[in-house]
Parts: structure tokens; C-alpha cells; sequence
């Protein structure tokens, strides 16, 4: 019987290490080795790209040391999913053929800034060093929110003054 039993576990770990399991850190920023693009594996094992410097650097500064390089065939067990978005309240963006400047709040939503004032009132005095451009290959990225006409219109992720 004891003979039996252990047989049975001994042919158990031997079939384990003929099927291994995806194992995986999640929450996990990898990159391959010759490549700069920088991609984040969530919780439910899916692969985001950072579309871009600025988009990384909004999340994490200039910060790499989190980043690991992987191989080809670890990465490529990652289903691709969703670029990740510009960090809400980080940046003002705008496309470079259109005029319109927008705030980023959560989900990847863009808020039009009406005008001048409203942007003075929400990101300071020099709310235009806080506008980036963003690539119209990028935009799509996006969803397109109500403008904001007036301050209380935006959620608080939006209010950063120069100051701070």
C-alpha cells in the first residue's frame, strides 16, 4: 500500500514537470533585450505597451529599475491587450493638427479645455508647460469626455497647480 502511494506521487511530479503552469509576478513591466518598448502585465496575465516614452515616464518618472528584460517566448505568452494611457492629471495633450488642448482623466478619457481661463484655474498660470503632443497614431487610445467649461466640471485628478 505504502509502495502504491508513493509510486502514485512519484508518476504526479513526474507529470507536473511535462505540463508546467504559467507562472508569472503580476503587475510586472518587461521589455525584450533589444527593444525599448516598455510593456505592463496586469493581474489577469494581459501584455499593455507604453506607447511611448512620455506615457512611461508619466507613471513612473525616470525610473527603470522595475523593468526586467525577458525573452521573446516569455512575453509572447502574454496575450497583447490595450496601450496604456498618459496618467490622469500628469499632462494636458493635444494632437499637432488640431488646436483643441485636453485633460486626461481616468479610463483614458480626454476632456476638451475650453479656454484659457478654465486651464489657468485648474493647472496654474503656466498650464501650457504642462502640454504634450500626442501623436494622432495615439489618439485612438482615447476616449473623447464632455468639455470642461467650468473647474468643478473636472475630477480632481485634473487639479494640479503649478505649485505643487
Amino acid at each position: 500500500m505504502i509502495r502504491k502511494f508513493f509510486l502514485l506521487l512519484l508518476i504526479i511530479s513526474v507529470g507536473l514537470n511535462f505540463f508546467p503552469t504559467k507562472i508569472f509576478a503580476t503587475d510586472q513591466l518587461v521589455k525584450l533585450p533589444n527593444s525599448s518598448t516598455i510593456f505592463y502585465i496586469d493581474t489577469n496575465g494581459l501584455r499593455h505597451t507604453f506607447s511611448n516614452l512620455i506615457t512611461y515616464t508619466s507613471w513612473f518618472g525616470n525610473d527603470f529599475s522595475a523593468v526586467r528584460t525577458v525573452s521573446e517566448e516569455f512575453l509572447y505568452d502574454f496575450p497583447l491587450s490595450t496601450n496604456i494611457t498618459l496618467r490622469p492629471g500628469k499632462y494636458l495633450v493635444k494632437v499637432p493638427t488640431a488646436p483643441e488642448v485636453y485633460a486626461v482623466e481616468p479610463g483614458g478619457t480626454l476632456r476638451h479645455l475650453v479656454d484659457e481661463e478654465v486651464a489657468k484655474k485648474l493647472y496654474g498660470e503656466e498650464w501650457y508647460n504642462k502640454v504634450v503632443d500626442l501623436s494622432e497614431v495615439f489618439f485612438e487610445n482615447y476616449v473623447i469626455g464632455e468639455p470642461i467649461k467650468y473647474e468643478y466640471q473636472a475630477v480632481s485628478y485634473t487639479h494640479l497647480r503649478a505649485h505643487e
